[in-house]
């Protein structure tokens, strides 16, 4: 029986797996170094505990799904596409609080106009390096996104890129904007 701390997402396994032998092998071994039954790649997500096996959904069902019903909500096809992709990224990650988890949220959000769906960030004011948007109160995760997008095309023309954001929804998880 295997165990896993966390699960397996596209070709990249993350967290540890543990057999009953105590052998364990790391997130970043590669598939033909992992234990069998260290999860299938493509698969997310899911988590096995002694005895139990969360179901699996794959990547792109989950992506899917999140777009789906963004697109039934009223948001254009694009801005769909990017929060859909983030937010399923985040879940495959393991950061379920703010991924899967978090959804059902957004969806109340929108549903009571505190998300404008189709609202895209407009600049502000700006100098050099230095700008300031405003997020018309968009999908978090797309303003967040488009905002780091256009700190790292600051930084390029002048060295440095400052982004500010007002006006937005909650980013869910943080951490996807520094891996720009």
């Amino acid at each position: 029986m295997i165990w896993l701390k966390m699960f397996s997402c596209g070709s990249t396994a993350r967290g540890t797996a543990t057999d009953d032998n105590g052998t364990t092998a790391t997130a970043a071994a590669p598939a033909a170094e992992r234990p069998p039954g260290f999860g299938p790649t493509g698969a997310c997500p899911s988590t096995f505990r002694k005895g139990v096996i969360m179901p699996r959904i794959a990547f792109a069902d989950l992506q899917a799904e999140f777009k789906r019903v963004l697109v039934k909500k009223g948001c254009r096809d694009d801005i769909a596409e990017i929060s859909a992709r983030l937010i399923a990224e985040t879940s495959c990650d393991g950061v379920y609080s703010h991924g899967v988890n978090r959804f059902p949220r957004v969806v109340e959000y929108i549903d009571k106009g505190y998300i404008q769906v189709n609202a895209t960030p407009t600049k502000v004011d700006g100098i050099g390096g230095f700008e300031r948007w405003d997020g018309n109160l968009g999908l978090g995760n797309v303003n967040a996104k488009l905002a780091m997008d256009r700190a790292i095309g600051l930084a390029r023309e002048y060295g440095l890129g400052c982004v500010a954001l007002r006006n937005t929804n909650h980013w869910l998880r943080g951490g996807t904007y520094g891996w720009q």
